[in-house]
């Protein structure tokens, strides 16, 4: 197997696994407070990485300086604000296929960019990984309100953008791909925690940063951790594997993601949710087939 395949799969873990954190940290510390503290101990954690690595973080030129910006301030920060705050304002099936239209998007992009040239399996495998998405998340398309699925699309869009962008700079090691992203990250979320959430600073209100339990500020930690583990893996993935071929494997997060919510919430999977499944792994070994 090639090595990317594995590092996307365990990827698809570790992001399935945020949806455990993200349900018990909610209860405690807001959207954008919770994404700035988790993204500040990414960030320490890339840092302390890129000093064990002696990985030298400086880039090889303005283009490729503008590239690592880019795809950091709208594929790691942006696609994270999008995706969230499409969730207010739709339901989370709706979100989950909108968002899974990166697996369209990415080869386009892929093949306009950087001309990484999309092989007949791969179309096929997107075709077959979108049916697989609508079984899966089966979308409820009532709602007027536009804005959740507008912002559902645009993360996907960014999402998109960031594959390709890691695929271009794919001679870069993960971990200075990780620093980037973090530190932009990081800055731009503790800006918007300070400007939208600021009574979470006020320790003399409820629901502010001295009400939060020990437990809370345990799983938040986790949480950054397994962030960190995240995108590094994909990174190192994207790093072999081509941008449209991968973005493929990751759709195994929301498999992993019904699994966990059988295991954990007892959550029972309809018939259409395990054809979804079934169509979406069929996609992945399709796509990988003559990797």
């Amino acid at each position: 197997m090639n090595k990317g395949i594995f590092y996307l799969i365990l990827a698809s873990l570790c992001y399935a696994v945020m949806t455990i954190f993200i349900r018990l940290i909610n209860t405690q510390i807001p959207p954008f407070t919770q994404m700035f503290l988790r993204y500040f101990i990414t960030f320490a954690l890339s840092v302390i990485f890129v000093r064990l690595k002696k990985q030298s973080i400086s880039p090889n030129s303005n283009q490729d300086l503008l590239w690592l910006i880019t795809i950091s301030l709208f594929g790691y920060t942006l696609s994270t604000v999008f995706f969230t705050f499409s969730i207010f304002y739709t339901t989370i099936a709706t979100a989950l296929l909108l968002y899974s239209t990166n697996v369209l998007i990415t080869p386009i992009l892929a093949l306009m960019i950087i001309k990484e040239k999309i092989s007949k399996n791969i179309w096929f495998a997107v075709i077959l990984s979108l049916f697989g998405a609508i079984l899966l998340f089966q979308p409820d398309f009532q709602s007027k309100n536009i804005l959740g699925p507008s912002l559902a699309i645009l993360a996907s869009i960014v999402t998109s953008y960031y594959y390709v962008g890691r695929r271009k700079l794919k001679k870069y090691h993960a971990s200075v791909i990780m620093l980037y992203s973090t530190l932009i990250g990081f800055i731009t979320m503790a800006a918007a925690s300070f400007i939208i959430e600021p009574s979470f600073y006020l320790s003399y209100i409820p629901k502010s940063i001295s009400h939060v339990s020990p437990f809370i500020w345990f799983i938040l930690f986790i949480f950054a951790v397994d962030n960190f583990f995240a995108w590094y893996l994909v990174n190192k993935g994207f790093e072999t594997i081509k941008a449209g071929e991968g973005n493929i494997i990751l759709l195994l997060e929301p498999i992993i993601g019904v699994i966990i919510g059988i295991t954990i919430y007892t959550e029972i999977p309809t018939v259409l949710t395990l054809l979804g499944m079934g169509l979406i792994l069929g996609s992945i070994i399709f796509a990988t087939r003559k990797s």
